[in-house]
C-alpha cells in the first residue's frame, strides 16, 4: 500500500507490513482482508461447520470433530497467509468473545453472560466531570439495559450489575442516585431490549451550541421557542425551517 506512513519522535516512517495503527482505513482494510481470507477457509475446509460468525477478526464457532480435527484446522488457517496468525481459545464450557462469555448451562444449552477482560480498567466517566445530569444518567442507564443484554440469566445480570455499579461508587457517583437509576430497568424487559430500535429516517433541525453549566439546557430551549415566532412569520425562513429546532449540545474545546 502507499501512504502507509505514521510519525514517531520527529521521524516518518512506512509500514512495509500491515496497517499502521489509527489510520482512519486501518480497520476497513484489515475487516476486508480478514473477510478475504475467510471466505477461501471456508469454501477449502472439507468438514462442516456447525456455526460460524464474525465480528472484525474476532470469530466464535462451534466445532464437532474433535480436539485433533480441531488443531488441524488452526494450522490450516494460520498457513493462509504468512502475516497472518490466529489465536485461539476452546473449551468444552465456556469461551469470552468480545464483552460476553458464552457457555453451556446444565441442560447443554448456550447462554451468555457479561465478560471483563484482566486489562479493562473500568475507568468510567467521572461524576466531577463537566456534563449534564442527564449524560450521567443516560450512560449509566444504557450500560445497564446493557448488562441485561448480555446475560441469559438473572442472577448473572445481577452480578455484573452490582459489579458495575460498586465501581461507579468510586468515580463518584452516590449509591442513592445509582439506585435510582437501576430501579429504572428491569430484568423483566430483556425481551424488549434485545429487539434492534427503528430509527427515524428524517434527521430534525438541530440547534449546537458548545456547553455551559453556567446556562442550563431549558434556558437556551425556551429562548429558541419564545422567539421561533419571528422565523415562522417569515414566508421564506418558514419554509426553510418548518419545525423549531432540537437542543443539542456539545463539549467546549479540552486544555490538550
Amino acid at each position: 500500500m502507499r501512504g502507509n506512513n505514521f510519525k514517531l519522535a520527529g521521524k516518518n516512517f512506512l509500514q512495509i507490513h500491515g496497517m499502521g495503527m489509527g489510520q482512519i482505513f486501518s480497520p476497513c482494510i484489515s475487516n476486508r482482508v480478514v473477510y478475504y481470507l475467510e471466505e477461501h477457509a471456508l469454501a477449502t475446509v472439507l468438514l462442516q461447520l456447525t456455526l460460524w460468525l464474525r465480528y472484525r477478526d474476532d470469530v466464535p464457532f462451534l466445532w464437532d470433530h474433535g480436539v485433533t480435527e480441531l488443531q488441524n484446522f488452526l494450522s490450516f488457517l494460520n498457513n493462509l497467509h504468512p502475516h497472518f496468525k490466529f489465536s485461539d481459545e476452546s473449551s468444552l464450557q465456556a469461551v469470552p468473545f468480545l464483552d460476553v462469555q458464552i457457555y453451556k448451562d446444565h441442560s447443554n444449552k448456550l447462554r451468555v453472560k457479561s465478560f471483563f477482560k484482566p486489562t479493562y480498567m473500568h475507568q468510567y466517566l467521572h461524576r466531577l466531570s463537566c456534563h449534564l445530569v442527564a449524560i450521567f444518567n443516560g450512560f449509566i442507564k444504557g450500560a445497564l439495559i446493557r448488562l441485561i443484554r448480555n446475560n441469559s440469566t438473572e442472577n448473572d445480570y445481577i452480578q455484573a450489575s452490582q459489579t458495575f455499579l460498586s465501581y461507579l461508587v468510586l468515580r463518584g457517583y452516590s449509591t442513592a442516585t445509582l439506585n435510582s437509576i437501576l430501579a429504572k430497568v428491569s430484568y423483566n424487559n430483556r425481551q424488549h431490549y434485545l429487539k434492534d430500535k427503528v430509527k427515524a429516517k428524517d434527521t430534525p433541525l438541530t440547534f449546537v451550541v458548545p456547553y455551559n453549566p453556567a446556562i442550563p439546557p431549558r434556558t437556551i430551549k425556551k429562548v429558541l421557542v419564545n422567539h421561533f415566532h419571528l422565523i415562522a412569520n417569515d414566508p421564506l425562513l418558514s419554509a426553510l425551517f418548518p419545525e423549531p429546532p432540537i437542543l443539542a449540545l456539545k463539549r467546549q474545546k479540552s486544555l490538550g
